[in-house]
């Protein structure tokens, strides 16, 4: 394992482990509701139309698109514990109403209600790693969020199908109620008391220093890299079955590699990234990923696919920590939550952009083309933060 730069300050622990249990238990409950149940529930249990769980999600993905800078100016605004509080009674009362009545309308209600909680604490949880965590510490914290998060949705996704196929429908409910009311326990929690300025803070960040042209230029490099990630996700499976020609199993298999290289290039990235060269760094792993893809554009040989997905994972794999650590160094001691929560609604126009404009392409022209796409978009974004990191290095 890499050694940390004897320079970099250390983690706070508590405080990092208060964030991870709140983003867990989130990425748990979403998996258990919107991944596996809601499917069972809408489809056997209400039998509504095939398309309800898809309209679902997008009502979900809409609000809190809506509500993410609202969440994140009452957290500016007010105290974190209100809004921690807050977030976790509205998401009760929503798993209540589902418990207590049944309906494609109030599944809706209650899809709304989730979201609108979920928009309040995904803003809380980057704020208290902003504020709790040393700035030369935000891309490891931001490493080790993503990868809970993937082990938790992982294991959310489990839990609910299990449950779906093996218990009453409201077992899964049940579940997800005492999983959101578990946090009510850790409201008195010393690292949701002192969101304090964070270690970094004695500096004023970029985005206090220069006006509004970082804001505008990461939000550029966040939706388009989002469009990007999403896009690949679903461009996956048309390039498997029409490109490749081969099973969904058989594809997986070979990209058991790329999955690998991915974690490690997450890793590396989340240990030796630093404030003052995040875009270079960026501009690097774009750079790679570039290549991955427009290789894979080119190929329909299931072997050369397989070492291409492998380049491109490099890439893209250690973008996480790096896009997450940038947004945590944006904003100044009052308005954080609000930039935020501002960037995460950015993030989410990009990933409704990505999919359509992908899927389109694929239409049009082809698997191969969508990859080609990805693989222009990745350029831009190459030349986007090469960009931002020259005028930060030219700026005072």
């Amino acid at each position: 394992m890499p050694v940390p730069d004897a320079g970099a300050a250390p983690l706070d622990r508590r405080a990092l482990g208060f964030v991870l249990v709140l983003a867990s238990l989130q990425d748990v409950i979403f998996a258990i509701l919107f991944l596996s149940t809601m499917n069972h529930y809408l489809l056997d249990v209400l039998k509504t139309s095939a398309g309800s769980p898809g309209y679902t999600l997008a009502i979900y993905g809409g609000t809190k698109l809506i509500a993410h800078p609202f969440a994140g100016r009452l957290i500016d605004r007010t105290s974190p514990r209100f809004v921690f509080v807050l977030a976790v009674g509205v998401q009760a009362c929503a798993l209540v109403l589902l418990l207590s009545t049944r309906g494609l309308g109030i599944f809706l209600i209650v899809a709304v209600l989730m979201a609108i909680g979920a928009a309040a604490f995904w803003p809380l949880i980057y704020e208290a790693v902003a504020r709790t965590q040393p700035r030369d510490g935000h891309a490891r914290a931001a490493g080790i969020l993503a990868l809970v998060g993937y082990i938790s949705t992982a294991v959310g996704l489990g839990i609910g199908v299990l449950l779906a196929d093996f218990a009453p429908w409201r077992a899964a409910f049940i579940l997800a109620l005492v999983l959101v009311a578990l946090p009510f326990a850790l409201q008195r929690e010393p690292a949701l008391r002192r969101l304090g300025p964070a270690p970094g803070d004695a500096i004023a960040p970029p985005a206090a220093r220069r006006g509004r042209r970082p804001f505008v230029v990461f939000g550029a490099v966040l939706f388009l890299d989002y469009a990007c990630i999403t896009a690949v996700a679903g461009s996956y499976g048309p390039y498997i079955r029409r490109t490749l020609d081969i099973s969904l199993l058989h594809a997986t298999i070979l990209m058991v590699p790329a999955g690998a290289i991915a974690l490690g290039s997450l890793a590396l990235a989340s240990r030796f990234s630093r404030p003052d060269r995040r875009f270079f760094e960026m501009a690097g792993l774009y750079a790679v990923a570039a290549v991955g893809a427009f290789a894979l554009s080119a190929t329909d040989a299931p072997v050369l696919a397989a070492v291409f997905a492998v380049i491109m994972a490099a890439g893209i794999g250690g973008i996480s920590p790096i896009i997450a650590a940038t947004m945590l160094d944006m904003g100044g001691n009052t308005s954080r939550g609000f930039v935020i929560g501002s960037l995460m609604s950015v993030e989410g126009l990009g990933s409704i952009a990505g999919p359509g404009v992908a899927a389109a392409t694929a239409d049009l022209f082809g698997p191969r083309a969508a990859m080609a796409l990805i693989g222009s978009i990745l350029v831009a974004l190459v030349g986007l933060t090469l960009f931002a990191s020259g005028h930060r290095n030219r700026d005072p």
